[in-house]
């Protein structure tokens, strides 16, 4: 399910509105092709349950494959204004 905070994700998106649904296929393939900022927050939260998780599994995973410097803070790579 699409949440608030995915559909106000600023562009590039596919212009999802809160509540809709998005297959999983969808959103990755959004996310591919036309780097999708809500699919990537959808996939964010339904993977990690809140952006913030999903950032801690992202860099967890990243210190692991020996990227100790690399640290996430969103799903869609866009600049975070909080760090």
């Amino acid at each position: 399910p699409v949440s608030a905070k995915a559909a106000s994700q600023p562009q590039t998106n596919i212009a999802l509105n809160a509540g809709d649904r998005l297959p999983v296929r969808s959103a990755i393939e959004s996310v591919v092709v036309r780097s999708a900022n809500d699919s990537a927050m959808v996939l964010a939260e339904a993977i990690g349950k809140t952006e913030w998780n999903f950032a801690l599994l992202m860099t967890q995973k990243a210190h692991e494959l020996g990227m100790k410097g690399t640290v996430f803070r969103n799903p869609s790579g866009l600049p975070d204004n909080k760090s």
